[in-house]
């Protein structure tokens, strides 16, 4: 072999070295790449916290100004105790309830619920849906709801029973079927025209959504807007319970069957 096949021998060999070390280079960067550093590893959980105190101060400013609403006096809560507007709201519900803004007719709405002092007595707090506001015209024909002529459409509206009521489902033209109230003695004989309820001025009319289980404007008359306390808005707490419970005088708070009998999936529902 003479010099220059040597030379080439020799640059042959540097040259797989260099290609082996380039390839040992490109796999030891590659491993590099698919292996998670530390710094990643890092920010996950940083991300997360920040998460969480964001969550956790949106709802320290939601309770601080619900406790400021309180001690204003805009807001206070009630609690169901009668199935009179199931499933909106059940027994056991603890509604939020804005008082901004009711005390007359002209800020009411079809639709809305409301909370308002018992017409029959004061003393008791009632909740129901207004369906009515002055002049309107009201009728009900086979529990159908019939407002100023037209058809209305309920979907928050449950039907319970099977039997017909002549006087809860055909009101007012049906003959009432148990003793009424004054109340809605006047109501009948004096705002009753052609079969369906004219709503005088400064009154409302109200029903329940549990319609055929509710004692409501049907059974003992209309609501003076002065009687308003506020709109139901929000379910702030919800236990599973019986109406006989809630109104017994030996019930008191009790914590542990508060979370126990908790309703989780009804926890701040609207009140629509």
């Amino acid at each position: 072999m003479d010099l220059s096949e040597e030379r080439k021998a020799q640059i042959l060999e540097e040259e797989r070295q260099r290609l082996a070390e380039e390839r040992y280079r490109t796999q030891i960067r590659q491993e590099l790449c698919d292996t998670p550093t530390p710094a990643a590893k890092v920010h996950k959980p940083r991300g997360k916290r920040r998460k969480l105190l964001t969550c956790l101060g949106i709802l320290l400013c939601t309770l601080v100004a619900t406790m400021c609403s309180w001690l204003w006096g805009l807001h206070r809560s009630i609690l169901v105790t009668s199935y009179g507007m199931a499933d909106t709201m059940l027994v056991g519900d603890y509604v939020f309830v804005s008082h901004l803004g009711v005390r007359s007719t002209g800020s009411l709405s079809f639709g809305d619920v409301v909370v308002f002092q018992y017409p029959v007595d004061e003393r008791q707090m009632l909740v129901k849906r207004v369906v009515g506001l002055p002049g309107d015209h009201i009728r009900m024909v086979n529990k159908q709801l019939y407002l100023n002529g037209r058809t209305v459409n309920e979907p928050y509206v449950k039907h319970s029973s099977s039997y017909a009521d002549s006087y809860r489902d055909n009101f007012p033209s049906g003959p009432p079927n148990s003793p009424l109230p004054p109340s809605a003695h006047d109501m009948l004989d004096n705002h009753v025209m052609n079969g369906e309820l004219v709503v005088p001025p400064d009154r409302i009319f109200v029903l329940g959504d549990n319609r055929d289980d509710s004692a409501d404007s049907r059974y003992w008359g209309l609501v003076p807007p002065e009687n308003v306390s506020g709109r139901a808005s929000v379910i702030l707490w919800s236990i599973d319970v019986l109406s006989s419970d809630l109104t017994s005088p030996d019930r008191g708070f009790d914590i542990r069957s508060n979370i126990t009998q908790a309703r989780w999936s009804r926890l701040f529902r609207a009140v629509r």
